[in-house]
């Protein structure tokens, strides 16, 4: 698992390592971002170096609810 109070101090092969991580565990309990995967033809076994790895648009932020787990924010902008 991610520790995010480390991620600032990773070396470059620990963080492609934790991108990876990061994806796999999005792309797992995503739907939305998985179908987006899935869409543009990409799946966990396509991801071959970090750069590999689809960002979804900013707009799917505004249209969509886009979470991975249950949670209650801590505040509404």
């Amino acid at each position: 698992m991610v520790d995010v109070n480390n991620i600032f101090s990773v070396s470059k092969i620990d963080f492609a390592a934790l991108c990876r991580e990061t994806f796999e565990f999005q792309y797992t309990g995503n739907p939305l971002y998985r179908e987006w995967c899935q869409r543009l033809g990409r799946d966990a076994s396509d991801i071959r170096d970090i750069t590999d790895i689809p960002a979804l648009p900013i707009a799917f932020f505004k249209q969509a609810k886009v979470h991975t787990t249950e949670f209650a924010p801590p505040g509404c902008f």
